[in-house]
């Protein structure tokens, strides 16, 4: 699992939907490391950068 997004769709230009997911996954998601994969290991990997 991975979270990105290139645009922020809501109309706070991403004030309100870019926290509430961050938040959403901290809360989902306890294990530190689970969550910097998320938010961005996984995706380093998926582009072959090494983490």
């Amino acid at each position: 699992m991975l979270v990105g997004t290139d645009t922020p769709f809501d109309t706070q230009g991403g004030a309100h939907f870019i926290p509430v997911t961050i938040s959403d996954v901290e809360g989902a998601v306890p294990d530190e490391a689970a969550q910097a994969a998320i938010f961005a290991d996984n995706a380093r990997r998926v582009r072959g950068i090494p983490t």
